[in-house]
């Protein structure tokens, strides 16, 4: 081959080359899309910074600017679920809002009605006694709920996976739950999430509370005296007839608080390790 039929030669297998790389960049942006929308609070004011996903792909993810706007770009066509995630704020970063949406992509697409359902938050719990509380969160407006799952957990560490279940409401005006299965003196922490059909659509704030405590036994600490007797006790004296015997009140040697409760039994004289030998006193 002459250098002039070679430098055609050169020149034909380029081109071919270069068709080839056309056609197949050509087939490739065919065959992929990019989609965008306006992610809007339920007020209607967009949202800035949520996290926008196709199917949870990190290629495939972005967050919106200052006016709720996003678009992505190299999205295969066909059927996927797009998600939208937002935390509520910097400081809680408990609550949270996500929706997931089925689209169905064949072309350039601008999604309409992606909105982020309202926060749900756990307010302060009331009626606490030593074996229950109530539990109020506000109401969700989310067109699409379907139920309220309330967790409740003996550490702040609460996710689904970890909390025990105690409620579930299908009703979206059911805001609040008594709990009357707690034990007395003791924390207890509670999440409530927000379910639709495709999952999870928020989760509230953690919220935590003690139960009240016991009094076993009335007046234990022999504070609450008249003339002399403690109340809600019964002072009988040893029937031994011996006049040493006796059971007082004490406020020289009290534990905590200012009283105790002294028992002298005079008719037990224990030895001690020198061989002398006293009264039995003891002190509660």
């Amino acid at each position: 081959m002459n250098p002039k039929e070679m430098k055609k030669y050169v020149f034909t297998l380029w081109a071919v080359l270069a068709c080839l790389m056309l056609s197949c960049t050509n087939d490739d942006n065919a065959n992929t899309i990019k989609i965008s929308g306006v992610v809007v609070s339920n007020n209607g004011i967009p949202e800035a910074n949520v996290t926008v996903s196709i199917s949870d792909f990190q290629n495939l993810t972005t967050t919106t600017d200052s006016e709720g706007f996003f678009q992505i770009e190299g999205v295969a066509k066909g059927e996927h679920e797009l998600k939208i995630y937002k935390k509520e704020s910097e400081t809680d970063a408990d609550v949270f809002l996500q929706r997931t949406f089925k689209v169905l992509l064949n072309d350039n697409t601008k999604v309409e009605g992606l909105t982020l359902p309202n926060p749900v938050v756990l307010a302060t719990p009331t009626e606490i006694t030593s074996s229950s509380a109530l539990i109020p969160w506000n109401t969700s407006v989310s067109d699409s709920f379907r139920e309220y799952k309330l967790y409740r957990h003996n550490s702040s560490g609460l996710e689904e996976t970890t909390g025990t279940l105690v409620h579930v409401a299908t009703d979206i005006d059911e805001a609040t739950f008594l709990d009357d299965d707690l034990n007395n003196s003791e924390t207890y922490y509670y999440r409530v999430f927000v379910l639709d059909e495709f999952g999870q659509i928020g989760g509230s704030n953690i919220i935590s509370l003690e139960t009240e405590s016991i009094q076993l036994i009335k007046n234990g600490g022999f504070e609450e005296v008249d003339n002399g007797d403690p109340l809600e006790w019964t002072l009988i004296p040893n029937d031994s007839g011996n006049p040493e015997n006796a059971i007082e009140i004490d406020n020289s040697q009290a534990t905590e608080g200012a009283n105790s409760l002294k028992f002298h039994n005079a008719d037990v004289i224990p030895v001690t390790n020198n061989g002398s030998s006293t009264p039995l006193i003891t002190t509660l």
